[in-house]
């Protein structure tokens, strides 16, 4: 009876005017997280694969099952035998047409220790797997990023892989435009950065697990993951959010808005042009994250990729009962904006869910709400302190040492010495707490390297200052006086270069808001623009000093 009415509701409430709403569909299929999942329109059906579990079963398998919408049953439509890909999570998928037939795009993906980098279609027609005869450069082995399809053309892109020699995060684009059913060609649209793209601002850094949807035949759009391991760094989970134009190869960051999170997942909006919903993730499956504001269960946030925002959603539920906050799930459209999502684990315990929801409704009929939300994690702690002491108190206490000594000996080095010990003050917990939270770098990272260099230096020059020969009164400096001067202010000065370059580079690592970037950029540009007119000023005094010498030896020679 639940199930025939559930049917009965849902080729009527199209013609409802209602607010977006959550319904349960079934609760009684296997269990998956992970899972490929797509909307076949010819049958009304759910067709899913990957790490799946029977109702019955014990262990997980490569079977393919389909969910019929239109009498609400379970079954398996291919048992695993034969040519089948192999069992996987976290697979690119997708459902392309081509020639009136629906293809199941199943691309690259893992379990396990194994990573994949086949591509394979199972055919809505006869329900039979197979590997396509493919052309062109491949995207290489990966898992867990961007990816989706749009009529004849299959997207992905982004991921990571762990079989390289140092885990890899990926940023590039690549589609798979199918000519038949058993043709397609792969084509990059956009290509991988050097190393992941950590320090450009104009391009989304690397990064995996992220929700992401194709909205029309020329657009992308991808919304958080993780940017930390391998050969890149950053936030984990990421705020940020990203569109890509196919027309123009360009990226286009979104207005920050959703709670951060990984595992979320994402789908095209049917009856919206350009618009996709976003739902789910963990915003807090790291160490990295302090304080947040974890995401209602009745969110959902949909993204408007013609004018580039964000639009939060409080929806309803059917009897009030609402899906559980999740991550790991698959998201697929169906027809009328109808959005379907299956399984994923549950945030509570991790436990693998089995359910099958369905979104659907008028979105200009739904209450919205702001995109206030808190989120602190230890990256941002580590970069405010390193920002203070090697954006502010080391450069501070170089600038006393050598402009402003003329103010007297006790003043201007107690000055130096307690601005500088408060330095280190900030540096050490800022440089401990990488390490517990998982974010730190491959030792190999720009900005590892130049933090152990860092690191060493600041432990060195407070001990070489404490050693230093002193100067006697009425006796010219020693050479050993001599030489600890220039080393002291080489040390000092490459603290200086090397603290304020490295405050740089984590900027770009925490992918901040523009108003960071612009405050850092002006505090830079204002310590260069000091250094060089203190520098002037001391150079045209050295020589006024000199020339006024010259000039009283010249009188009294003249004048004995």
């Amino acid at each position: 009876m639940k199930v025939l009415l559930f049917v009965l509701f849902s080729f009527f409430a199209p013609s409802l005017s209602s607010p977006l709403t959550w319904r349960l569909v079934s609760d009684s299929g296997p269990k998956g997280f992970g899972t490929a999942m797509v909307y076949d329109n010819s049958s009304n059906s759910l067709i899913l694969f990957g790490s799946l579990t029977g109702p019955n079963a014990t262990s997980s398998g490569p079977e393919t099952w389909r969910y019929d919408l239109s009498d609400g049953t379970w079954s398996i439509i291919h048992d695993g035998s034969g040519t089948v890909p192999a069992n996987r999570r976290f697979a690119y998928f997708g459902l392309v047409r081509v020639n009136g037939v629906s293809l199941f795009v199943l691309s690259h993906g893992h379990l396990g220790v194994l990573e994949y980098d086949d591509t394979w279609v199972f055919s809505l027609d006869d329900y039979t797997w197979r590997t396509p005869s493919v052309t062109g450069n491949p995207p290489g082995t990966r898992y867990g990023g961007h990816f989706g399809a749009w009529d004849n053309v299959f997207w992905m892109g982004s991921g990571f892989t762990k079989i390289t020699s140092i885990p890899s995060r990926y940023i590039d684009t690549f589609r798979l435009t199918f000519t038949d059913t058993n043709t397609a060609s792969w084509e990059t649209v956009h290509d991988q950065p050097t190393s992941g793209n950590q320090f450009n601002p104009l391009v989304p850094h690397g990064r995996c697990l992220q929700g992401s949807s194709v909205v029309d035949e020329n657009t992308l759009v991808m919304f958080g993951g993780c940017m930390r391991g391998g050969n890149g760094g950053g936030p984990c989970p990421a705020e940020d959010g990203w569109v890509f134009d196919n027309r123009d190869k360009k990226w286009t960051e979104l207005p920050r808005c959703a709670t951060p999170r990984i595992w979320s997942a994402m789908a095209p909006l049917s009856n919206e042009t350009g618009k996709a919903v976003l739902y789910g993730g963990s915003d807090t499956w790291t160490d990295q994250v302090i304080s947040d504001t974890p995401w209602p269960e009745n969110e959902v946030l949909v993204v408007d990729t013609d004018n580039k925002d964000w639009t939060r959603y409080l929806v309803r539920a059917e009897s009030n009962v609402y899906p559980q906050r999740r991550y790991r799930h698959a998201m697929a459209a169906g027809n009328n904006g109808r959005v379907y999502m299956f399984g994923g684990s549950l945030m509570s315990n991790d436990s693998q869910l089995n359910d099958l929801w369905l979104l659907e409704g008028d979105v200009s009929l739904t209450m919205t709400t702001g995109c206030d939300r808190v989120w602190f994690a230890y990256t941002h702690l580590h970069g405010l302190f390193m920002i203070i002491a090697f954006g502010i108190l080391f450069p501070t206490g170089a600038f006393i040492a050598r402009y402003y000594r003329c103010k007297g000996k006790k003043i201007w080095f107690i000055a130096h010495v307690t601005v500088q010990i408060t330095a280190v003050v900030f540096t050490i917990p800022a440089f401990v707490m990488i390490f517990p939270t998982g974010a730190s770098l491959e030792p190999t990272h720009p900005h590892a390297i130049i933090g152990i260099i860092l690191m060493t230096i600041m432990i060195v020059q407070p001990i070489n200052g404490i050693l230093r020969p002193h100067i006697k009164e009425g006796i010219e400096k020693s050479k050993y006086r001599i030489c600890w001067e220039w080393f002291h202010r080489i040390w000092g000065a490459s603290t200086i270069i090397l603290g304020l370059i490295q405050v740089t580079l984590g900027v770009f690592l925490i992918v901040p808001p523009m108003g960071v970037w612009i405050v850092w950029i002006l505090m830079l540009c204002g310590w260069v623009a000091a250094f060089i007119v203190h520098e002037v000023i001391k150079v045209v005094c050295m020589c006024k000093d000199k020339n006024d010498a010259d000039e009283e030896f010249e009188m009294k020679s003249k004048h004995p």
